[in-house]
């Protein structure tokens, strides 16, 4: 499974009605949960770390300069609105880069996997979009 579908059978997962289901099925569900948020978290790591080094050592005077922007500074230099826009360009482009990397990687994540009953009684309970129906069946059924 890709680190990217983990991340948002969790999200899914984690805010989905298991009212219908009988015990059984609601148990698979936690325990999938359960493990589906460590890789969760595992890439908010990775993301908030990759954020932090990829900074630059005029970060902070960059950051500076953009709020001045975004506040309505008119006194800001030509050259260092360029320079600004110019480095979080840059900045954006590899931060994103290494996430999305990161997202397409596999991994192992063993969820506990529904009857077509169990599953049935989940989608009873919520009102998902076919989209999200069709991840979540890949994964749990």
């Amino acid at each position: 499974m890709k680190i990217q579908e983990a991340v948002k059978a969790y999200n899914t997962l984690s805010k989905a009605n298991v009212k219908k289901m009988t015990l059984d099925g609601k148990m698979k569900v936690v325990r999938s949960v359960k493990v589906l948020k460590t890789v969760a978290q595992e890439f908010q790591e990775f993301s908030d770390l990759t954020q932090e080094k990829l900074k630059g050592e005029k970060h902070e005077h960059y950051t500076d300069v953009d709020i001045r922007l975004n506040s309505g500074d008119s006194s800001v230099d030509k050259s260092e609105v360029a320079d600004t826009r110019c480095y979080f360009r840059k900045y954006n482009t590899e931060f994103f880069k290494c996430v999305h990397q990161e997202e397409l990687r596999d991994v192992e994540v063993k969820v506990g996997k529904l009857t077509k009953k169990e599953f049935d009684d989940l989608l009873a309970s919520n009102d998902f979009d076919a989209g999200t129906i069709a991840d979540l069946s890949e994964i749990l059924q």
